[in-house]
């Protein structure tokens, strides 16, 4: 109900821009989207298992199936994703992802409506960002700056709490020399962070900052995410030499009271042609113990089909062989 009602406020958006005059003029609608699929064969050491599974994300989904929609317009617009996967625990989920409308009535100003249209900033890393769902007010008050102000409506019909229905974004962008930006909900239990410098031509330096404020509404004391003074940070550098990109990723985590640990991956990746090999070695240290692991995975596109072949194995003896495919349209 909450979704539907939010959704329906999108709509209301876009009917502003759908009957007015000539100047504000319904956009068309763009449409793209992929199919994702994926192999992995592996051994786990822990419960002594080799096993073959369909495995085409991170998250251990059988298939992904993304179909957007843009309404691409000048003063008006909008934006819904319909979503699809076949997960691994066997369902499959078919859901609006997206779906919201924005109306510009000025140059400075930009207003937003619907469900999850997503954070003004987004760190450069993880894209880290608090979502948004309901309405948002979004000002330029000058070049390269925006503010951010959002009204959060999944509460439903629930009397209005200032504490924990509003949020702020603030992105800057300095041409040329760096975007740097932050957001945080009043409501939430954490703030992100984060700037991308791209100053040095060829090179990039990105740093991610994420700091849980207060605890969460869900005891889970293994996800650092619900534990109140935490925070987690990460780094991450790579220069271009022509086909060369060596990189290299750092991460730290403290939470609460535990000790700080702490991850270094060095990496390198040679592109020719369509193709690009690359290997990377992960250290990752914790008070109570240290682990590594080492990986190469060849990268290639051929017009809008993209494969991922990749290994990795882990210092306790578990490692894992995969294929990617990605059709995009």
């Amino acid at each position: 109900m909450k979704k539907a009602i939010v959704l329906l406020l999108a709509l209301a958006v876009f009917g502003v821009f759908a009957f007015a005059d000539d100047a504000m003029a319904a956009p068309a609608l763009v449409l793209s989207g992929s199919v994702q699929v994926g192999t992995q064969f592996g051994y786990d050491k822990t419960s002594d298992l080799t096993y073959l599974q369909n495995w085409s994300s991170n998250d251990g989904d059988n298939m992904s199936f993304y179909l957007d929609g843009v309404f691409a317009g000048t003063n008006a617009g909008g934006k819904f994703e319909l979503l699809t996967k076949a997960a691994a625990d066997g369902t499959n989920p078919v859901k609006i992802d997206t779906g919201f409308g924005w109306w510009k009535p000025i140059a400075m100003l930009t207003l937003q409506a619907g469900y999850n249209y997503g954070s003004l900033y987004a760190t450069p890393i993880e894209g880290w960002a608090n979502g948004g769902t309901g309405a948002q007010i979004a000002l330029k008050p000058i070049d390269g700056l925006t503010i951010g102000l959002d009204l959060d409506a999944t509460a439903g019909m629930t009397k209005f709490d200032a504490s924990a229905q509003i949020g702020f974004d603030f992105q800057y962008v300095l041409k040329d020399i760096a975007t740097v930006g932050f957001d945080y909900d009043l409501g939430s239990n954490y703030f992100v962070a984060g700037a991308n410098v791209v100053a040095v031509p060829n090179l990039t330096a990105q740093v991610d900052v994420r700091y849980a404020v207060k605890a969460g509404a869900t005891a889970a004391a293994a996800d650092w995410n619900y534990v109140k003074n935490t925070l987690k940070a990460e780094q991450n550098f790579a220069y271009a030499m022509g086909a060369l990109k060596p990189s290299l990723w750092l991460a730290e985590s403290k939470v609460d009271t535990a000790d700080l640990t702490w991850s270094v991956k060095p990496g390198v990746a040679y592109t020719a042609g369509a193709y690009t090999p690359s290997a990377y070695f992960e250290y990752d240290y914790a008070s109570t113990a240290a682990t590594w692991s080492l990986g190469a995975a060849l990268d290639t596109t051929v017009e809008k089909n993209a494969v991922h072949v990749y290994a990795d194995y882990k210092s306790a003896g578990s490692y894992d062989l995969g294929l990617r495919y990605i059709v995009s349209f």
